[in-house]
């Protein structure tokens, strides 16, 4: 090869990792501007100021007021609201929930759940994880799997309850999922049944209230 095509070669190859590098930079700046990054952008986002066009109720009773999400089952039903778009496979849930302050001071004997749910197939088939007040002054922190419409435990810590906004973040990875509370890392869990399915956040036994949902790929 002649010293003027190597030469020719050399920049061409130059050429490419300039535009290589200028494409890298214009789409991380634009997922910058619109939600995330480039290897970690924003899937949705909701501050609950509007109506709920993002999500379809699957079970319980959804509505937005004073820029609150509040959802609530009927009676002992799990209250179910998904997101209507497909977020993949690995992401980070994050939003913020609290409760009617003298619900759980009232001598409840059941537990009150805020959640998310993911890979959510139907409403007997799916993950969920969150924060639970329980009726004897416990606060847990779990992460669960409803296979054919039976719940049971991946794993679960305790958490310090305070008052105010609770901060709930869940990672999903692959087949390992992470739970934290208030910025705390509160349990792992790993299973495989699920791979795929819809994202959502879920209520059992009061009214709870929700607050800056968001899901980020990762």
């Amino acid at each position: 090869m002649s010293k003027t095509k190597k030469n020719n070669n050399k920049l061409i190859a130059g050429i490419l990792v300039v535009v290589l590098i200028a494409g890298v930079c214009i789409a991380s700046a634009y997922y910058a501007v619109n939600g995330g990054s480039f290897f970690n952008r924003v899937l949705s986002s909701d501050d609950f100021s509007g109506t709920l066009s993002k999500w379809t109720i699957s079970t319980g009773i959804w509505t937005i007021a004073n820029g609150e999400l509040n959802g609530r089952g009927n009676g002992s039903e799990i209250a179910n609201l998904l997101l209507n778009i497909d977020v993949g496979k690995d992401y980070e849930i994050t939003f913020k929930t609290h409760l009617e302050f003298n619900w759980y001071i009232s001598g409840q004997d059941e537990d009150i759940i805020r959640q998310a749910v993911w890979r959510y197939t139907d409403n007997n088939n799916y993950y969920f994880g969150g924060a639970t007040i329980g009726g004897v002054a416990y606060y847990r922190g779990a992460i669960k799997i409803h296979n054919s419409g039976i719940s049971s435990t991946l794993s679960y810590d305790d958490y310090d309850y305070a008052s105010g906004w609770t901060q709930i973040k869940i990672v999903v990875k692959g087949s390992t999922f992470t739970l934290y509370i208030n910025e705390i890392q509160i349990c792992t869990a790993t299973d495989t049944t699920y791979t795929t399915g819809k994202v959502g956040l879920s209520v059992y036994g009061s009214e709870v209230h929700f607050d800056d949902f968001k899901i980020v790929a990762i």
